[in-house]
């Protein structure tokens, strides 16, 4: 296949004229430039708003939820407060250790028990309660001298009493005196004293 004149014209490329374009070039950097100069920061300033708006919002809506909770929780606290009360009435201060000696006396008078012998002791046991940041255990051994009846109502007081004491230890013997009724009774009571 042979090409004539009026073939090559057509099949031949043509050169783009610097000149001409070159107003076209700076056109197109003035465009990008604008665009990266103005618009790209805005649109990234746009996108930082939008992010600092919905936190904002975020807050607003949290604090409208603790604001409408805020009567259920001043209610709650109360209840904890008098809770908490309630709870450290029933625990002596170290520093009033003869009232807690002279409550179980007290105690042993109303239920006609008679006490031979107290003596405070160490509590030795339960890690856990020896931990404690708020509260010691503490131990008193006693030796009484009762009749059943009044030392089941002995134990009754005690343990319905509003400071806390719990009966940890229990020994029943019968008194060698074969006319009296009397039993002898070795006992330990746990309570426990705030720390200071």
């Amino acid at each position: 296949m042979k090409l004539g004149k009026g073939d090559l014209k057509k099949k031949s490329f043509k050169i783009p004229d610097l000149k001409r374009n070159k107003s076209s070039f700076i056109g197109a950097a003035c465009v990008l430039f604008i665009f990266a100069a103005g618009i790209l920061p805005s649109s990234i300033q746009f996108v930082t708003l939008k992010s600092q708006s919905d936190n904002v919002k975020k807050q607003i809506l949290q604090s409208q939820e603790k604001i409408r909770n805020l009567p259920r929780l001043v209610q709650k606290k109360e209840e904890y407060t008098k809770n908490i009360r309630k709870l450290e009435k029933q625990f002596f201060d170290a520093v009033f250790l003869p009232n807690l000696i002279g409550l179980i006396s007290e105690v042993a008078s109303q239920a006609d028990v008679r006490i031979l012998s107290s003596k405070p002791m160490e509590f030795e046991g339960d890690e856990m309660l020896e931990e404690n940041k708020f509260y010691k255990p503490f131990i008193i051994n006693l030796e009484l001298e009762s009749g059943f009846h009044e030392l089941g109502k002995f134990i009754n007081i005690l343990e319905t009493n509003e400071k806390w004491f719990r009966i940890s230890e229990l020994s029943v013997t019968k008194k060698n005196d074969v006319k009296e009724h009397k039993l002898i009774i070795n006992m330990s009571i746990l309570t426990f004293l705030k720390k200071i």
